[in-house]
């Protein structure tokens, strides 16, 4: 019997290795393009910006196609509910053959290692090394890189990953330099000073359009980013990924500190006496930046990462940069990001798909610079062109079209698979040095200077989970986030007292954060072995 079931078995091994094998189609080249001489279709599913055309009708898109001879048929999912929608298509074994780019809620969820080693999500690790050479080289160029997006050691999702000199910088804090001139104000250096300015951007018709009420103080996108940086001057900064700082080795709950309530209690009262716009916690990024490029000039100041891309290229340097503010006892301190930035499961092969090694194809050539640059800015001679020394220069959007649909308009763009090597980051060279896009972009590198000496030392990376404690993870992990994230709304709107600051502790203990803390804890010191 045993000789007969071991038999079967390797009988069912050989007809499973044919399977596979006769799955790959028999034009299909290994290098070189197209990837397949006949046409293979492919299904893609994606999230995309709400100010971007469906993928199918984007030019790059087309190119891409009828380069590889691949035929996607793409599945969209909306924004505003994409993490639901995803799981939804997972649970209901609806989904497609891939997963491509970046999907809110999704990245750096640690989806890999739930459907990962259930044989859901295929292993990639030997695909890379027979298939995908750009892939390959990422990994080996970019320091643990491959440590902290791989489960158990094997690889289920490719990462979105961009390396600059100033990638460690993503809150950027601008004030209308224009409004502090006339009214003989200087740029804030406290707390204290902050909301002197802001009483004045308060009180005053500072736009000059007749209405003293339009003027916002203070705006931010909290929804998204949380209150990051704000924080600082009591000790600490928040991230809206993990909560978490580093102290001699050591993981904090960001949300759990003494110097978190304190910041807390400022920013409530700013919010109270209509300094902190009163859309912080429920306002989206697209109606965000058509406030701040509106008719009228409205924001005294604001928190983003890349100024015109808020207000415009135009009203840009209406704007000045904001230091991090002092504390009482002189301290400093601005949020560090990690560089090279990683955003996990940005592309994922499913069992769905018949042909593996045709899609680890098509993820390489995102990886080249050629691919990454059509896919991040669009297609070549339309939105950027190769200079006869290599370096590259964008070319300006239409007149009348913003920067952000002009880029949007014809790629992923942000959300997009890429590779943006350090190098690759300094090859972008201005047509003309004097030109206001030039100017712009040599003033968001000094603006990220000013940050970089209050950044702490240590931060928490992108962090790996063996898969008992990602189970342990699920569990736990996103109902303590949403909780936070919402207390920390309802402390500074004055919809929960910061009287109930012990109860706050209590239910955040009561969810799991101990538990939580010592998993973080655990991988952390496993990647700094590394």
């Amino acid at each position: 019997m045993k000789k007969l079931v071991a038999v079967f078995l390797s009988l069912a091994l050989l007809l499973g290795a044919c399977s596979a094998l006769a799955e790959i189609p028999p034009t299909f080249h290994a290098e070189g393009y197209p990837i397949v001489d006949e046409p293979v279709t492919i299904t893609m599913g994606y999230m995309r910006s709400p100010n971007a055309p469906a993928y199918e009708d984007m030019q790059v898109w087309q190119d891409f196609m009828e380069m590889t001879g691949v035929n996607i048929e793409f599945m969209e999912m909306p924004l505003s509910n994409a993490a639901d929608t995803f799981n939804l298509l997972m649970a209901t074994d609806s989904y497609p053959d891939v997963w491509y780019g970046r999907i809110a809620g999704i990245e750096n969820s640690n989806t890999d290692a739930l459907y990962g080693p259930s044989g859901m999500f295929l292993e990639l690790n030997d695909l890379i090394d027979q298939y995908a050479p750009n892939i390959k080289k990422m990994f080996e160029t970019e320091n643990l890189v491959l440590e902290k997006v791989s489960v158990d050691g094997k690889l289920y999702s490719l990462p979105r990953v961009t390396n600059s000199d100033n990638q460690y910088v993503e809150d950027k804090w601008y004030i209308n330099k224009v409004w502090l001139d006339n009214l003989g104000l200087e740029v804030p250096t406290t707390p204290e000073e902050l909301r002197t300015v802001l009483e004045a951007f308060r009180d005053n018709d500072c736009n000059g359009n007749g209405d003293p009420n339009d003027e916002i103080p203070m705006g931010l996108w909290a929804s998204y980013y949380g209150m990051g940086s704000l924080y600082g001057p009591w000790g600490v900064v928040d991230n809206q990924f993990n909560h978490m700082m580093v102290e001699d080795g050591k993981l904090i709950f960001v949300p759990m500190t003494d110097g978190y309530r304190e910041g807390l209690a400022y920013w409530r009262d700013m919010y109270t006496d209509g300094l902190l716009w009163n859309q912080t916690f429920t306002i989206g990024n697209d109606e965000f930046n058509a406030i701040a490029q509106g008719e009228s000039e409205v924001f005294g100041s604001f928190l983003r990462h890349v100024g015109d891309y808020v207000v415009g290229a135009e009203r840009y340097f209406d704007y000045t940069h904001v230091p991090p503010l002092k504390g009482e006892d002189g301290t400093q301190l601005w949020k560090m990001t990690e560089s090279p930035t990683v955003y996990k499961d940005c592309f994922i092969i499913t069992d769905k798909c018949k042909y593996p090694e045709v899609a680890i194809r098509m993820a390489d050539y995102f990886y080249t610079t050629q691919g990454t640059l059509e896919f991040n800015k669009g297609p070549e001679n339309l939105t950027w062109r190769w200079n006869d020394d290599g370096t590259y220069t964008d070319i300006p959007a239409p007149e009348g079209v913003s920067a952000d649909d002009w880029m949007n308009g014809n790629c992923p763009g942000g959300y997009a698979l890429i590779y943006v090597s350090n190098e690759l980051s300094k090859l972008g060279k201005a047509e003309d040095p004097e030109s206001l896009a030039a100017r712009i972009g040599e003033d968001f590198v000094v603006h990220a200077e000013i940050y970089k000496p209050f950044q702490p030392t240590e931060y928490v990376p992108t962090l790996a989970f063996t898969t008992e404690e990602q189970e342990q993870l699920d569990l736990i992990q996103g109902t303590i986030f949403s909780y936070v994230k919402e207390m920390e709304a309802k402390f500074i709107i004055s919809a929960e007292s910061l009287d109930g600051w012990d109860n706050y502790v209590n239910t955040l203990k009561q969810m799991g954060i101990d538990q939580l803390m010592q998993i973080y804890q655990a991988a952390y010191d496993r990647l700094m072995g590394v």
